[in-house]
């Protein structure tokens, strides 16, 4: 079984974090986005492995809850 590309959000972050992931991890796939986090990983794992990253980094594996984020999800992951 093959595992997919999977994306992380941190749905309240403090401003220190967002601060922080803003200038120092840019980079490193964190986006801000209607006041949480997200992170897009280019690693292909299966749901589990893909939690544990997650939760590793602070954050959940992302349930989608709006068209916008929706966009936002293909958006970024297809770049």
């Amino acid at each position: 079984h093959t595992g997919q590309v999977y994306s992380c959000v941190d749905v309240s972050p403090s401003n220190e974090f967002i601060r922080n992931k803003l200038t120092l991890n840019a980079q490193a796939g964190w986006v801000h986005f209607n006041s949480s986090m997200y992170y897009f990983s280019t690693d292909q794992k299966n749901w589990i492995e893909s939690q544990k990253d997650c939760r590793e980094r602070g954050a959940d594996l992302v349930i989608i809850n709006s068209r916008q984020e929706q966009n936002l999800i293909k958006r970024t992951s297809t770049v």
